[in-house]
């Protein structure tokens, strides 16, 4: 895998603009934004096999289905373009990049080379680490737990870990009777599970970083509704 030397995106011509994060106007943050998150999802399909878990749940013989994109949270709605049923659950903090890390990406949006390649993947595996955790300014972060969701414990996760989000299409009664609607969920329940489970660990050992994969249900998410929802969680 190709290294970066970021002494070279210092002190850029093309990229002098870029100061601060409190100084980027927002058309130059939202493009930042976008292609970083996007390089973000496409790093973690490819270290962690995400299509390889996808295809068992599509080939469980479950019922399972992916959701309708107008029940969508705002995560996974920004996901839905690469991944069918698991989703970035993490914020994104810019603010943690370097100068230089802002210029390379900037560079690579003026150059009009906003591939996912080696270099794109080297870039995403020294950086996300930091951009996923809220600054703890005397604080030892190690034991602090956040929540991504409602407020009871299944939601909480470590403020440095990795955390993926996962929701597949409610079971539809369709010609089912009652008993076998509920043989059914009930089996999709206990394979996504045991599925999670796994994968939680499977991932960690992988980052060296805490991972949690939580399931949500629609009452657990915030919907969209307008072009508005989905800026103001950038």
């Amino acid at each position: 895998m190709q290294n970066i030397d970021m002494n070279k995106y210092k002190e850029l011509d093309e990229c002098d603009e870029i100061q601060y994060i409190g100084q980027i106007n927002q058309n130059t943050y939202l493009m930042i934004y976008s292609l970083y998150r996007e390089w973000f999802i496409d790093y973690l399909i490819k270290k962690l096999d995400l299509y390889k878990y996808e295809n068992e749940i599509d080939n469980s013989n479950l019922r399972i289905e992916s959701l309708e994109e107008n029940k969508m949270d705002i995560y996974q709605y920004l996901t839905k373009d690469k991944l069918k049923y698991f989703y970035l659950r993490n914020r994104i903090y810019l603010k943690n990049l370097s100068r230089e890390e802002y210029n390379f990406i900037l560079y690579r949006i003026k150059i009009n080379d906003i591939k996912f390649d080696n270099i794109a993947y080297k870039f995403i595996e020294n950086t996300y680490k930091k951009i996923i955790i809220e600054e703890m300014k005397d604080k030892d972060s190690s034991n602090v737990y956040i929540s991504y969701g409602p407020l009871i414990e299944y939601f909480q996760a470590s403020i440095n870990g990795l955390v993926l989000g996962i929701r597949i299409k409610e079971l539809e009664e369709d010609n089912l009777s009652d008993k076998e609607w509920f043989n059914i969920k009930i089996s999709q329940d206990r394979y996504l599970k045991e599925l999670i489970e796994n994968l939680e660990i499977e991932i960690s050992n992988i980052i060296k970083i805490p991972c949690r994969v939580l399931r949500y249900e629609e009452h657990e998410i915030e919907k969209i509704y307008s072009e508005d929802d989905i800026d103001k969680y950038k």
